[in-house]
């Protein structure tokens, strides 16, 4: 039996949907947003799973993120997180945004040294995390101004 994870995302400027067999990439969907992830997430989530093919009886994990990000955006993933979870009886696994920006920057890019992810806050400040080259946090998030990122 295949592992078939659904992952999604409303920390920030959009809802993204992935479905994932066997921890490969089968469909991803995406709704830019600023607001009302509520109103996206679960149709996003219907049309991602219909694309693949598959049902939600059929799914065993569920991942979102629990930020930083958009507050109302992280209620709102995690609610729908475990709603599923519950309804379905499989396990729900937060993960934060960082964690998730560095392995996509991992991912696409040739890496060689440390690096620091940027969330942007929606104010006049970011989150921010240093990783070394392999991914691994190298210190604690902070939030810093434009001034503190110099």
């Amino acid at each position: 039996m295949s592992d078939l994870t659904l992952v999604f995302d409303t920390s920030a400027n959009a809802c993204n949907v992935g479905v994932f067999r066997d921890n490969h990439l089968i469909v991803h969907k995406l709704v830019t947003c600023q607001y009302g992830h509520a109103e996206h997430i679960v149709d996003l989530i219907k049309a991602a799973l219909e694309e693949a093919e598959v049902t939600f009886d059929a799914l065993t994990h569920i991942y979102t993120t629990k930020g930083p990000g958009s507050f109302t955006g992280i209620r709102v993933g995690l609610s729908v997180a475990k709603m599923l979870a519950l309804m379905l009886d499989i396990p729900v696994i937060g993960i934060d945004s960082f964690t998730i920006a560095s392995t996509y920057y991992l991912n696409k890019c040739d890496q060689e040294g440390d690096y620091l992810v940027l969330l942007h806050t929606r104010k006049k400040d970011f989150f921010t995390q240093l990783f070394d080259a392999q991914g691994t946090p190298k210190a604690a998030p902070e939030i810093l101004d434009f001034e503190g990122l110099k």
